[in-house]
């Protein structure tokens, strides 16, 4: 690849993603279906794909126990109101 094409999918990815090594780290994870909202084409798109394949997909599973108290007269309602907040922020942090 030349430096001029490499200089245009590198500035496309970073239209999408933070850095490049992001987007091949996205690939990596979930496919070509990381990158399709990107107009490349698919030769371009099928290389990233292949090179992703030598990124290691690292992941973590992360456990405990919370102890919640609560002198509220509605404390169950606020515990699981409390609850449902964290896990979705969670979920949006931990998201790939």
């Amino acid at each position: 690849m030349k430096e001029e094409e490499a200089q245009d999918v590198e500035e496309k990815i970073l239209q999408k993603y933070s850095g490049v090594y992001d987007a091949f780290e996205a690939v990596s994870r979930n496919g070509l279906d990381a990158i399709s909202g990107i107009d490349l084409p698919q030769q371009k798109k099928d290389a990233i794909q292949e090179a992703s394949k030598r990124i290691p997909v690292s992941q973590a599973q992360i456990g405990g126990i919370m102890e919640i108290t609560s002198k509220n007269q509605m404390a169950l309602r606020s515990s699981k109101i409390l609850l449902r907040t964290w896990r979705a922020a969670m979920e949006v942090w931990l998201a790939p």
